[in-house]
């Protein structure tokens, strides 16, 4: 007898009876041996059908691979394609039976029955969905689940009071099968009925399920916020892109989704952390405005609580613990353009410069600015919800949290300055704490990030400086002001000094980095309002970062009062000082600050230290630091010798340098360094082809299995100390000894130095007061000075100037050898000037140190040198030399820097072109002039402007009539000779030669001479001891630019000159 159908008219029906069983009928299983078991076992019953069912299909969805299983499939195909519609009836009537009971448990009130059924249909879409066989079947399901009539039991389902989670989950899981099914095929029919299926999502996804009931209870199911992350997933993986679209924009959602998420399974985090990187962050075909809207402010904090989330559960293995999967998401979303909180760079991006002159800035004192289309902003990413959102993290309490701001930072430095100087910024007062190191380590490293690129140029061609409002916040950041970081350095506590004087450091480097920058970008203008607005801003950022570094002094009397012991505070110091006289030296020039003992007590402990290699190199660091101090400051005493030392700085510096050239570190620095302090002393010459720095070094050199020992030093270092306190007492020696020898070399022109001269003096003093040992020290190393000095004039072209060195070198021998009365030191002195084979490797030593050191071409090797005459012409002083016929001032000035071009005579080179008797010589000078002004207007030359506007006035003048004649080359050498004083503003010259730049845009050359002998000889000079030496640099200049009779006859009546 078959079983009625049941009454879906509208009639209410009657109250059933309460039926009392005496047996648990709900999980009684029957076997399925065929489908029509199956069509038997689905008739509509309420107690034994879906619970045999859901046995039957569990074995085919979670049981392994078997003959068994494969069967049951098998069985299974055969049972849906018997329920499958016959042609003409509508898709409801498929699996009618189950869809029956599904409505009569619905209108009977039987929960367990409609939570049974709503299950077996979920898991039975689960256990096809693999299997293409089933492909039409499941479909077919999907549709008629679907139906209204069926949503409306989804209504009901889903519409229960949330204590009932037994019959919302199987609602939520068939859902997400019908989704999932056949790649989304009924996604899009799920999603078009959103007012239903999903009905109270969010609301779902807070219900988590009660840990300690579960575990009382002894039960392991899902919970229905896993069920509803479930459905939300495939949902996000495989609806269209506007429906997701939707999905995400709803806020509800959003904070459903993450709100508490810290209290959720490491399972359920790595998943929904997957799910937001894969289906929306890394998603296309989703609008940055949506995932914008999605990762907003709350829902990035949301996620940065993960940062603290108690991993007790173990992880599985090779799975990412939470706190770094979470940290990698969030460097994705906040450093990615297309993530949805970085802009994806355009070319509306960026502003196109024009330069006006009718607008000014407030920060600009001039009208010369820059105007952009937009504000600088319109270069940078703008990113509020970001900045906010960085606002929350706690980067000196968490080192993920450190990192992540740092990353972004990294990415987006334009963020830096309004990070900073937000109202949260923590307060930088001086406190040892924790908090207090782990934000000095957080604004170090914010500090070492490059400047942002709205701060420098585009490119080559963008030659307008761009705005630079909060470019001091990238670099200082508003918490590191004057006030507190003075008050940090004069701390007690090391700790806090030492990551002051790091931050001080770093910033210093960045921006002295900026400096250059901007300095470099100035050759690419050739505007000349935009020149200016350049150098302007330049002039204004070096204000304001004087205004807000500590004053140097503070930074001295930490120097000062650091201990010995701390090698990593005082090289941080003392890398802090050097940084002042390199990028700030207008304010560092200002304090007096005297290196000289603290160098000197430096070289000392180096040289005797038997330390360990770590704090060795710390004194090397400290020493190189010391060396760059030394170098720019003028209160540096180099021939200063204390009581407690045995040698000078300079001397111990020359020994370093020898000990240095052995291991090869840092010799170069050391031997510019030696160098310049010559160069600024003149105790020893520069201008020849190898330079006596040179010839000193070599013949101090190891050599085989001789040493330079410290009694070699000490008298070395006794005898450069005479010769700085008295130059003009061993000039007059040379001068006497060039004549007794009755050689033809003009003493000022010699090739010996006055050193040789001063240990020729001093040796007969050595004699009486050393031992046997030291004399013989001495010797030798005299013997080697004396040859490397005359394998160095080997280079001398003029074989005459040679010869008659060769003559003195060897009257200084013999003078030396007669007052050494033992025989063995005899010996050695009576070898000197031999062609020996051990001098081999002396004379490569002097070929590959020979120094390519340019002299001018109007200065010969020895321009003062009398040739051998026959009596009648013996009195008649040399011609002047012969034009060079090659002319490489012509170039030479363009291979070097304008400091150095200036500084090394290439520039003089240059001027002296205009003086050629060839006209094409003479234009390609003036050419070459001309665009050497452009250069040097566009350089960081601190007197460009001075400089420019001689050169300005050489150009006017020699224009003029050159084409015609020659430039005058007294003239010539004038205009080079007031190049080099404006080179060096403590010239004694220097002040007059401003007043003759004032005179007027054009010289008359004839009257130059009488102006400069009436200013020199005529007017008391600037300096009260400075007339010996103001009149010594006009006759220099006058001497050498003595060509022609005409400029004989000029120069000699000039303010009757006598």
């Amino acid at each position: 007898m078959a079983k009625r159908t049941a009454d879906y008219d509208d009639s209410p029906h009657p109250k059933r009876q309460k039926i009392t069983q005496t047996s648990a009928p709900a999980t009684e299983k029957h076997d399925i041996r065929s489908s029509r078991d199956l069509q038997l076992l689905l008739a509509f019953d309420q107690d034994v059908g879906p619970a045999s069912f859901k046995s039957f299909l569990s074995s085919i969805a979670y049981a392994a691979e078997s003959e068994d299983r494969s069967a049951k499939r098998a069985l299974l195909l055969d049972y849906l394609q018997s329920q499958a519609p016959s042609e003409g009836k509508e898709a409801s009537a498929y699996l009618g039976d189950i869809i029956k009971t599904w409505h009569f448990a619905a209108q009977a009130n039987v929960d367990s029955l409609f939570a049974s059924v709503v299950a077996v249909l979920a898991l039975l879409l689960k256990s096809v969905s693999n299997f293409i066989e089933f492909r039409e079947h499941g479909n077919r399901l999907c549709t008629t689940v679907l139906q209204d009539d069926q949503l409306k039991l989804f209504d009901r389902g889903l519409g229960t009071h949330r204590m009932k989670d037994f019959l919302i989950s199987p609602c939520l899981q068939l859902l997400t099968e019908i989704v999932s099914f056949d790649g989304g095929h009924a996604a899009r029919t799920v999603y078009r009925q959103r007012e239903i299926t999903f009905k109270r999502l969010d609301v779902f996804l807070g219900m988590r399920k009660d840990n300690k009931c579960d575990k009382i209870k002894g039960r392991q199911r899902r919970s229905v916020r896993e069920n509803a992350l479930g459905y939300l997933f495939a949902n996000l993986r495989l609806q269209s892109p506007a429906a997701k679209m939707n999905i995400v924009a709803q806020g509800k959602l959003s904070r459903a989704l993450l709100d508490d998420i810290v209290k959720d399974s490491p399972s359920i985090i790595l998943e929904i952390l997957e799910v937001l990187r894969r289906d929306i962050a890394m998603d296309g075909a989703i609008s940055q405005t949506a995932k914008g809207r999605f990762f907003n402010q709350w829902a990035l904090g949301r996620l940065a609580t993960l940062y603290g989330y108690n991993e007790s559960a173990s992880l599985p293995e090779g799975q990412q613990s939470i706190q770094k999967y979470v940290h990698l998401f969030l460097v994705l979303l906040c450093t990615s353009p297309g993530c949805g909180l970085v802009e994806m760079p355009t070319a509306s991006n960026v502003g196109v410069h024009v330069v006006t002159a009718d607008k000014a800035l407030e920060s600009l004192s001039n009208p010369y600015v820059t105007d952009r289309l937009n504000d600088e902003n319109r270069r940078a990413r703008i990113n509020p919800r970001l900045g906010l959102f960085l606002q929350t993290l706690r980067p000196y309490a968490s080192v993920p949290q450190r990192d992540l701001t740092l990353t972004v930072f990294r990415h987006m430095p334009e963020l830096i300055p309004d990070y900073f100087s937000s109202d949260k910024s923590f307060s930088f007062d001086p406190k040892l704490t924790t908090t207090w190191i782990g934000y000095s380590s957080f604004l170090l490293a914010a500090i070492e990030i490059p400047l942002p690129e709205s701060l420098i140029p585009l490119s080559v061609n963008d030659s307008v400086p761009p705005l630079y409002g909060k470019i001091m916040g990238s670099i200082i950041p508003k918490p590191c002001h004057q006030k507190v970081m003075t008050r940090c350095l004069n701390q007690s506590v090391g700790l806090v000094k030492f990551f002051t004087l790091q931050i001080l450091n770093a910033v210093f480097e960045k921006f002295a980095r900026l400096l250059r920058i901007y300095e470099d970008n100035q050759h690419y203008t050739e505007d000349q309002k935009n020149h200016l607005a350049w150098r302007q801003i330049v002039s204004e950022l070096c204000d304001e970062f004087c205004g807000r570094v500590p004053e140097l002094k503070h930074v001295i009397t930490q120097f000062r009062n650091c201990a010995k012991e701390s090698s990593m505070l005082r090289e941080s110091t003392t890398r802090l000082i050097a940084s002042y006289y390199k990028v700030i030296p207008q304010i560092a020039l200002e304090e007096k600050f005297d290196i000289s003992i603290t160098l000197s007590t430096a070289l000392m402990e180096l040289e005797s230290s038997d330390e360990s290699h770590k704090k060795n190199g710390m004194r090397l660091l400290e020493l190189e630091h010391l060396l760059v101090i030394a170098h720019r400051s003028p209160n540096m005493q180099w021939w200063h010798k204390p009581e407690f030392m045995r040698l000078s700085p300079f001397t111990m510096l020359l020994r370093l340098h020898l000990d240095r050239i052995r291991v090869d570190i840092r010799s170069e620095q050391l031997r510019a360094l030696l160098k310049n302090v010559i160069r600024e002393t003149q105790i020893l010459r520069s201008d020849a082809s190898m330079t006596s720095l040179d010839s000193l070094v070599l013949s101090l050199q190891y050599f085989e299995d001789w040493k330079a020992s410290s009694r070699v030093f000490e008298f070395l270092d006794h005898c450069i100390l005479r010769v700085v306190r008295k130059p003009v007492h061993y000039y007059d020696t040379l001068a006497d000894l060039i004549a007794a020898a009755e050689l033809d070399i003009n003493p000022r022109y010699c090739q010996v130095d006055l050193l040789l001269i001063t240990i020729m003096d001093q040796w007969r003093f050595l004699l009486k007061s050393a031992d046997a040992p030291t004399v013989t020290d001495v010797s030798k190393w005299l013997v080697r000075y004396i040859d490397v000095m005359n394998l160095g004039h080997g280079q001398v072209e003029t074989l005459p100037l040679r010869c008659e060195t060769t003559k003195l070198l060897s009257h200084i021998r013999d003078h030396l050898k007669d007052e050494v009365q033992d025989n063995t030191c005899r010996a050695m002195f009576e070898k000197t000037l031999e062609e020996r084979r051990e001098l081999g490797i002396v004379e490569k030593l002097v070929a590959t140190n020979t120094t390519s050191e340019a002299r001018h071409m109007s200065r010969p090797a020895s321009p003062l040198l009398e040739t051998h005459q026959n009596p009648a012409e013996t009195f008649l002083p040399p011609g002047p030399p012969e034009e060079h016929e090659d002319h490489p001032g012509l170039h030479q000035w363009t291979r070097h820097e304008i400091q150095d071009a200036i500084s090394e005579g290439h520039v003089k080179a240059l001027i002296l072109c205009l003086c050629s008797k060839y006209v094409e010589i003479r234009n390609q000078a003036l050419t070459g002039v001309r665009t050497f002004m452009m250069k040097l207007e566009a350089s960081g030359y601190n007197e460009w402007q001075q400089t420019y506007m001689l050169v300005g006035e050489i150009v006017e003048t020699a224009g003029k009539i050159i084409a015609d004649v020659s430039f005058p080359y007294y003239a010539g050498v004038l205009a080079a000779g007031l190049l080099l004083v404006l080179d060096d503003p403590l010239h004694l010259m220097y002040g007059k030669v401003n007043k003759f730049l004032n005179r007027g845009p054009e010289w008359n050359v004839t009257k130059l001479p009488s102006y400069w002998v009436d200013r020199v000889l005529m007017n008391p000079p600037t300096d009260d001891d400075g007339h010996h030496q103001e009149a010594e640099w006009l006759l220099d200049g006058l001497i050498d630019g003595l060509r022609t009779s005409t400029v004989s006859n000029i120069v000699c009546t000039s303010k009757r000159m006598s």
